[in-house]
């Protein structure tokens, strides 16, 4: 059984936690150009959804660390700079024409914890040009 289930939006997945997961990608440039929507082929996958502003993350530096899972094993993570992508989420909250449904469907998940607020408030060293 998948830990995933597709939501009312043909881009978002959420598990029974109320963990959301959205497929998204830039807008398309130039818009005549067309790229695929979908990763897989089963009618079920989800279809990722344009995104303005989506660039700024994609042109980022990369950050790179390595986590330990719950077995103990180390998993790499690459992923934009944290500073970009709050630059990102702050431009989109305030969009006059940013959905509210998410935030709304938000509410109800759990707060982070301990761990996981020391982790985003660690100050980030970027190793680009060193």
């Amino acid at each position: 059984m998948s830990t995933f289930e597709r939501a009312k939006q043909t881009f978002r997945a959420v598990n029974r936690d109320g963990y959301l997961v959205d497929l998204v990608k830039p807008m398309q440039s130039p818009s005549w150009k067309k790229a695929p929507d979908k990763i897989g082929s089963d009618p079920e996958d989800l279809t990722a959804v344009q995104i303005e502003g989506l660039d700024w993350l994609q042109n980022s530096p990369a950050f790179e660390a390595t986590a330990i899972g719950q077995k103990g094993e180390p998993v790499r993570i690459v992923t934009p700079d944290p500073r970009v992508w709050a630059a990102h989420k702050l431009w989109l909250s305030r969009r006059a024409d940013r959905s509210r449904s998410r935030d709304n469907e938000m509410q109800h998940r759990r707060k982070p914890s301990g761990l996981w607020s020391r982790a985003i408030s660690l100050t980030y060293h970027s190793t680009q040009g060193s």
